[in-house]
């Protein structure tokens, strides 16, 4: 057998698996309980928006570390700069999601943030695990970035699997401004006792 039949077949085995994890999350999250109105999360069109200035900035940054590279002497081939801009894509998104912004520079251009699914925070780990997630929809020829546009939540794959949600900036504001539920009957508590 030779290896590109071999490198054909683990393609293949690849998207197989990559469908059947697709079609495993649909069905299990197809009834996910979350509290958030719908139309308060980030459209599909913002979110491509966002992720498109997104790679136009990773592309600087990448730009500007060959240039430093170059001036220091340093001989850089093209495939070092390949392997480079992988781990400047994963620190890039899960620094930026997980941090007080919550949002990269593009998502914070389109007024959206990265939450859980009861609209906190995500950690580092999270933010992490949401960008490695990815790889199944770019397997799936983007089918899990496509289901963004089609699911109620607008979701995608990566969504799904860590339990996130892409919500409009000013959601969280508002969610802030307002009292929790436990706060209102602890307030009741106080005031019958």
């Amino acid at each position: 057998m030779s290896q590109q039949n071999i490198l054909y077949i683990l393609n293949l085995f690849a998207v197989i698996i990559s469908f059947s994890i697709l079609i495993l999350v649909v069905y299990k999250k197809r009834n996910q309980n979350i509290d958030i109105d719908p139309s308060k999360c980030g459209k599909s069109w913002e979110r491509l928006v966002g992720f498109i200035i997104d790679l136009i900035v990773c592309y600087f940054m990448l730009y500007f570390i060959t240039i430093i590279l170059k001036n220091l002497k340093v001989n850089i081939s093209e495939k070092t700069l390949d392997i480079l801009f992988s781990p400047l894509l994963w620190l890039y998104f899960s620094v930026f999601e997980s941090s007080k912004m919550q949002a990269t520079i593009g998502k914070a251009f389109e007024g959206i943030i990265v939450t859980d699914i009861n609209g906190n925070r995500i950690t580092f780990l999270r933010a992490s695990l949401r960008f490695f997630a990815t790889i199944p929809s770019y397997i799936t020829f983007c089918i899990g970035h496509i289901m963004i546009a089609c699911t109620k939540y607008n979701q995608g794959l990566h969504d799904m699997l860590t339990n996130t949600l892409v919500l409009k900036k000013n959601f969280k504001e508002n969610m802030d401004s307002q009292p929790r539920a436990q706060d209102d009957q602890s307030i009741e508590r106080l005031r019958l006792s």
